[in-house]
């Protein structure tokens, strides 16, 4: 009776184990589809192994240039390839396949040697992650760069394009096995010989090549090394790539050393202004309204701050303005009142800008008084039977103007009225636009040259300013009074 009873559990235990063999032999990948296949017409996919049966990461080449990075996945008889899908049949031997109506010939194996997974050991894929540099399969991103910040765990993550220019910059951070790029979350992650391979739980991936070891980057702490770190801060410029683009921003000192405006550019347009601010007290780094406990520079290439709740702030430095270190020297101050009125005049009667709103004080000839204008310039254009403006809704692909009493009809949403006030301001010709953009210019030079300047008041109460041709009181031996 004990050995008919052991008999039966012995045979569905290798029933069991059978089923489960089976199971697994179904959902293990065709090992012969991993590799590097090409076809007659110039096409290229690399088919790399993922980290579930049955898909994995796909690298596209067009002419043999990368075009771009997707997945592959098996259903049945069917490979999908990003879009594309169709049946498919490898060769026994493994070295040909037939699929989207062509024949495809394997070019080389790709298997994963030396691989290091986040979940198995964690500080061995994060040395592996920051000590080495990164090519990414794309024709706007290539070098990719890990840099650790405030701890071992997190960073900031660069991308360049092929001319150097940055192209991605966000923080990075490794948590219960999970490794994090800007929002992106990827749940699995391996460190090969010759990849780095991550994916989502939708089974995106993303694919970078191994590169040579890189050089690290020195770190300077704000709080610790306070005047080479705001040295950085306040020399050429930074920039943050955005979808549209990129930012630039400039730190400029202005009441002191320690405080002063950060100037956020966009296509060479002011866009925005903040305070920035460094308390000696706290070593708080203050911008705008956000506070920062800690700040990194990085090589002179990267600043990261970091605020109370863990969240980093990064900015790249912009190679193509000049690295010059600004000082308060650099900028000047001219105190309201009646006496400096005519200096006044100079400094501010000059077309100004913030966005797509130009700014102009117009003087009347007391220099005491006068007329504010804003305004904004947009081109338009009439084409058949509509006109065009650029950028503006009101106006736009207008095809009726309507007119009744002393009102202009825009369009349903939109009208105007005839004004009959005195008006100061008057388009100008491309002769005058030309010139009064030449004499910005010339403004612009003066201002952003150093010099030294003497203020002499007179008797009368008459203030008259006096510019030395020097940039620094070092030039000078020697200043005399010559009465004519």
């Amino acid at each position: 009776m004990l050995n008919f009873y052991s008999r039966v559990h012995n045979l569905n235990l290798f029933i069991l184990i059978l089923l489960f063999s089976l199971i697994s032999l179904n959902a293990k990948s065709d090992q012969r589809i991993f590799g590097s296949w090409s076809n007659d017409d110039g096409d290229q996919i690399n088919l790399i192994n993922g980290f579930k049966p049955n898909t994995g990461p796909a690298i596209l080449f067009e002419n043999g240039e990368v075009d771009r990075t997707t997945s592959w996945k098996i259903n049945g008889d069917e490979l999908q390839i990003g879009y594309s899908s169709g049946s498919f049949v490898v060769s026994a031997d493994g070295n040909s396949m037939e699929w989207s109506y062509k024949i495809w010939k394997k070019d080389n194996n790709i298997q994963l040697d030396g691989i290091v997974d986040l979940k198995v050991d964690e500080n061995l894929f994060i040395d592996s992650l920051v000590n080495n540099n990164y090519l990414a399969f794309s024709n706007e991103v290539n070098l990719t760069s890990f840099e650790n910040t405030f701890s071992t765990t997190e960073g900031v993550f660069t991308q360049l394009d092929n001319n150097g220019k940055i192209k991605n910059l966000s923080s990075w951070g490794i948590g219960s096995g999970i490794l994090k790029i800007g929002d992106q979350v990827y749940i699995e992650a391996i460190i090969s010989d010759q990849y780095l391979l991550a994916a989502d739980d939708d089974d995106n991936f993303i694919v970078l090549k191994k590169s040579e070891n890189k050089e690290q980057l020195t770190k300077v702490s704000m709080n610790d090394s306070r005047e080479e770190f705001l040295k950085n801060l306040k020399s050429g410029a930074w920039i943050i790539p955005t979808y549209y683009g990129e930012d630039q921003y400039r730190f400029r000192p202005i009441e002191g050393d320690l405080k002063g405006r950060v100037f956020t550019q966009r296509d060479n347009k002011l866009t925005d202004t903040r305070v920035w601010e460094y308390s000696p007290s706290t070593g708080a780094f203050k911008i705008g309204y956000t506070e920062y406990s800690a700040g990194l520079s990085l090589g002179n290439e990267i600043l990261v701050f970091l605020e109370d709740n863990g969240d980093q702030y990064s900015l790249y430095k912009d190679k193509e303005v000049e690295d010059k270190f600004f000082t308060t020297s650099d900028s000047s101050s001219l105190t309201i009142s009646e006496r400096e009125a005519a200096n006044l005049k100079e400094l501010i009667s000059v077309v100004s800008s913030k966005s797509d709103t130009f700014t102009f004080f117009e003087f009347n000839e007391d220099n005491l008084s006068g007329y504010l204008h804003e305004w904004k310039s947009e081109p338009f254009k009439i084409s058949g039977q509509s006109i065009s403006v650029k950028d503006n809704y009101t106006f736009n692909d207008l095809e009726t103007i309507y007119s009744v009493e002393d009102y202009l009809v825009f369009g349903e949403n939109d009208a105007r009225k005839i004004d009959l006030r005195e008006t100061r301001l008057k388009p100008k010709s491309d002769e005058e636009a030309k010139l009064d953009a030449e004499m910005a210019q010339e403004l612009v030079n003066e201002l952003s040259s150093q010099s030294i300047s003497l203020k002499v008041e007179l008797k009368n109460g008459k203030i008259e300013i006096v510019n030395i041709p020097v940039s620094s009181f070092s030039e000078v031996k020697s200043i005399s009074i010559l009465e004519k």
